[in-house]
């Protein structure tokens, strides 16, 4: 994970660099609670705080957790107040039950594939058919190459034209596939032709997720 930090280092857009950082935390929620909470204090995003502290509380039930999740202040894109309050009362009772979050795999399975591709399918004639603009259906491409669909790799480069930003998302599913097949090693192999920071992170976050699944390696302590 120190590749995913040094990444970190190159993005100059605050918003960019803390959505960055929340993923990065994220994947430390259930084996390094307090790095979590000393490295979230930079991200001010709202929404992004409550994530990360819902995680940690769910996964720890630590009331120190709670206190900051109901200390945030919402901001304008933050959810409906009265839906957030009935989300943090349901996890206080799950809590109280004894009940923790454990980590969700990363690893897909062919009966997740398969169900996953049968939706977007779905999804995508849905789009088709209703004349969509075109960046659901490019997003919907995207979807469909991370979970290892090459067949329509094609059209979403044809969509994508020269827009580098787009283009990048492309070789980016195609690494996040490989990556949750799962294949560490083609996916790391797949992240060379991956020029962005904010989407090198993303692959190699997942990557880090699914070695440490795997017993591969742990996740590196690499925040302290």
């Amino acid at each position: 994970m120190t590749d995913a930090i040094f990444e970190l280092g190159k993005i100059e857009d605050a918003t960019e660099s803390n959505t960055a950082l929340a993923s990065i935390l994220k994947i430390l929620v259930h084996g390094e609670p307090e790095v979590v909470r000393t490295h979230m204090l930079p991200i001010s995003d709202a929404w992004m705080r409550y994530e990360l502290l819902t995680e940690l509380y769910g996964a720890h039930g630590n009331d120190r957790d709670l206190g900051l999740l109901m200390k945030i202040t919402p901001d304008e894109y933050f959810p409906d107040k009265e839906d957030i309050r009935e989300q943090i009362f349901a996890l206080r009772v799950r809590i109280a039950s004894g009940w923790r979050s454990k980590p969700e795999s990363e690893v897909m399975t062919s009966q997740y594939r398969e169900r996953m591709l049968d939706k977007s399918m779905e999804r995508l004639k849905s789009f088709r058919r209703n004349a969509a603009p075109a960046i659901f259906i490019f997003n919907e491409l995207c979807l469909r190459i991370g979970y290892g669909d090459a067949r329509v790799i094609q059209e979403a480069r044809e969509m994508a034209g020269d827009d580098f930003d787009l283009r990048d998302r492309i070789v980016t599913a195609i690494a996040m596939g490989h990556a949750r097949i799962p294949s560490p090693m083609r996916a790391r192999k797949a992240l060379e032709q991956v020029s962005l920071p904010k989407h090198r992170i993303e692959v190699l976050v997942t990557i880090a997720t699914i070695e440490s699944e795997l017993g591969q390696q742990p996740v590196q302590d690499f925040l302290h």
